[in-house]
């Protein structure tokens, strides 16, 4: 069961939250997937508040206010008749700000039984193999340092595999 749900972590934490905060970032700009990503807590929050069957405090109504507002003035400028970002770059935001609640919320039976650092390698390396289709290891593209890329990207794979083996030591 534990390996379903590291599996779990791995793709739809992990890998999600990555490839949805780049993505948002290729459609929008860095700032603005930042923002819309750091929605992500008050998903945490409002799962927990479900989950207990408890009210969240005033501090935490405070936060979850000033995000929406803040969100709503970054995406609209304040008015509510335009967008000045894409829908694709919100609707890719806030699947980023989804796999981050995801990615805090997931893990936290796991944790009981292991340590962060295992479960973070694991998940990366999980991960990593889920993805690797889109970018094969054997297959390297020139990202325009040519042969240093594939090195490169050996490289990080096998250092990757080596910090997880250590950690997983410990």
């Amino acid at each position: 069961m534990d390996v379903v749900k590291l599996l779990l972590f791995s793709i739809l934490g992990m890998v999600a939250v990555q490839f949805t905060y780049f993505y948002s970032i290729s459609l929008s700009n860095a700032a603005t997937a930042t923002v819309l990503q750091y929605i992500g807590p008050l998903l945490v929050v409002g799962f927990y508040a479900i989950k207990h069957r408890r009210w969240p405090i005033l501090a935490e109504y405070a936060s979850l206010a000033l995000a929406l507002v803040g969100t709503f003035l970054l995406v609209t400028h304040g008015s509510f008749d335009t967008l000045v970002i894409s829908e694709a770059a919100l609707f890719w935001g806030f699947l980023s700000a989804l796999a981050l609640a995801f990615y805090t919320i997931q893990p936290v039976g796991l944790l009981r039984t292991y340590s962060p650092s295992t479960i973070t390698g694991w998940g990366m390396l999980l991960g990593g193999i889920a993805f690797s289709h889109l970018q094969p290891l054997g297959r390297c593209r020139d990202l325009g340092s040519g042969s240093r890329t594939c090195f490169c990207l050996h490289h990080s794979f096998w250092k990757c595999v080596g910090i997880l083996l250590f950690f997983s030591s410990l």
